[in-house]
């Protein structure tokens, strides 16, 4: 049974139990097949290997975090292979980050080039950044509690890409 399949919860019969699994293994086989390719096209050097650190660079382009609960398990398996994993490998631990990995690699999550938006929102934090005028509103007592020099800004999409800035 997959890391995939452990992390979800059993169902209290043991026909449930049957035709959950059932339904796991064919959501595994989907992400696996659709995964394959995209997965493939990271092996820039044709050696069936893709640099650790190149897949984390590709995930956090698409604003995807290790700590995201969604893809712990995944996040937790990239951690423990050496540097140059072979596709096959990747693609196993691809597929522990389920649906959200797949949208990441195929283009297809809410925000397309989430690192040219998050240096859109940066470059608008910065700007605003050096504001002093202005005061720290009173209605909510934890919010008139905070100092007023603290600024951040912090964006988790529908999808889970997220960033944050600031204090």
């Amino acid at each position: 049974m997959s890391e995939f399949s452990k992390t979800m919860s059993s169902p209290a019969s043991p026909t449930a139990d049957a035709e959950c699994k059932s339904k796991l293994w064919v959501f595994e086989e989907y992400l696996h097949d659709a995964l394959t390719l995209p997965i493939k096209s990271l092996d820039k050097d044709g050696n069936g290997r893709v640099l650790r650190k190149d897949f984390y660079q590709i995930l956090a382009n698409d604003g995807l975090i290790p700590s995201d609960p969604r893809l712990s398990s995944m996040f937790e398996a990239l951690a423990n292979e050496c540097d140059a994993i072979p596709l096959d490998v990747l693609l196993d631990i691809a597929v522990l980050g389920g649906q959200t990995v797949l949208s990441a690699l195929t283009g297809n999550m809410v925000v397309p080039d989430f690192a040219r938006f998050r240096d859109e929102c940066k470059l608008i934090y910065d700007d605003l950044a050096t504001m002093t005028g202005g005061k720290v509103d009173s209605c909510i007592p934890q919010l008139a509690k905070v100092p007023p020099g603290k600024f951040a800004v912090a964006v988790t999409t529908v999808d889970g890409q997220q960033f944050s800035f600031g204090d």
